[in-house]
């Protein structure tokens, strides 16, 4: 039974469903344990048959939600049959105010809040109101319509059992909402997140992609130009891996010398990683002088060399790259930057591929 009730709760698939459902639920097990306990509390057999056949008509309702999805205006007939009509009438038959039936009347314009569509929301506002001020109004004028509890004892016991029922289901919807209020946001935020980094790295290595790159350092200020400099770099020959080992083989080639890029960057400096084209990557980079800087530049070209594949033991893959400082570069033209370093690099890679050549601007 509970592993049924868990399968149907799942495929409730919006927050509107799950209310209703969530107040079907309530007002049913709330109707039969009213309609018990006014036979207990020897009330009187009318509350006790008002209250039965409340529960038959919201069973009823549920059906009709069931069969046609129709959870706004299902929602709407059970504000409109308790609020409207049942509470108002065991509001006077139970003694008014002073009995527990005002906690219930509070349902009403609670349950309207979550219909869906708003002009059966208001519709059920105005009900709620309407059903407790008629109730209110003929206790006032017509005080011989108000029955009186037999006892303080049943009473004190009526009102009790109210708040404690209203109350624990205001209670567990509230929490409710508000956990999926919490879990829908934090999705919201994941796919924000998710989204961001889409927009600005590269799919297939994970590393930042040309157009966060520019954007990056346009922002910069000259402070951090001052130490700033650009390494780009291009895979020796790389048309022929995909002619000779397929370009399945050819994405691992690039991935394998992207995660070495990517061993070698300290964002907490201001350093990124880039894919800036198919068979070249950018390395901004942060460096006291232009040695240092062609120490870190040489590195990952050391390391690409000794990257290696054990399924293709002959197979050895080198990169070429050349570096150029970003003071006195133009901050609104980060292109013409890289088109100074693009340009040192081709003169003499086709005569001396695997080497690292410098440029200061």
């Amino acid at each position: 039974m509970f592993s049924g009730i868990k399968e149907f709760w799942k495929k409730q698939d919006t927050l509107e469903k799950k209310f209703f459902w969530m107040f079907f639920s309530v007002c049913c097990i709330c109707a039969v344990f009213s309609s018990i306990a006014n036979l207990v509390e020897q009330v009187g057999l009318v509350t006790s048959i008002i209250c039965f056949c409340s529960c038959v008509f919201c069973i009823a309702v549920g059906v009709f939600a069931y069969k046609t999805s129709m959870y706004s205006v299902s929602c709407f007939c059970i504000v409109f049959l308790f609020s409207g009509l049942v509470f108002p009438a065991l509001f006077l038959l139970c003694g008014g105010m002073q009995s527990g039936m005002p906690f219930f009347l509070l349902a009403g314009p609670f349950i309207s809040a979550f219909i869906e569509n708003k002009k059966l929301k208001a519709w059920g506002l105005f009900i709620s109101l309407l059903g407790f001020f008629t109730a209110l109004g003929l206790m006032w004028y017509f005080p011989e319509f108000t029955h009186s509890p037999k006892s303080p004892n049943v009473m004190y016991f009526d009102i009790a059992m109210s708040f404690v029922t209203v109350g624990v289901g205001i209670f567990a919807v509230c929490n409710y909402a508000l956990s999926m209020y919490k879990l829908e946001w934090m999705k919201r935020e994941a796919l924000l997140n998710k989204l961001d980094h889409l927009s600005k790295c590269d799919s297939q290595t994970g590393l930042y992609n040309r157009g966060y790159f520019v954007q990056k350092f346009e922002n910069m200020d000259w402070r951090q130009k001052e130490r700033a400099y650009i390494a780009l770099f291009c895979i020796d020959g790389f048309r022929d891996v995909n002619d000779l080992y397929g370009h399945l083989f050819g994405d691992d080639v690039i991935c394998r010398i992207a995660e070495s890029l990517r061993q070698n960057v300290d964002e907490s400096q201001g350093e990124i990683a880039v894919r800036y084209g198919s068979e070249s990557f950018v390395y901004m980079m942060v460096a006291d002088s232009e040695v240092e800087a062609y120490t870190k530049a040489d590195k990952i070209r050391e390391m690409v060399n000794l990257l290696n594949w054990p399924e293709k033991p002959s197979f050895h893959i080198t990169v070429s790259g050349g570096f150029i400082a970003c003071n006195g570069a133009d901050p609104l033209n980060p292109v013409s930057l890289l088109r100074k370093v693009d340009e040192l690099l081709y003169e003499s890679k086709p005569s001396a591929p695997n080497r690292i050549r410098s440029k200061i601007s």
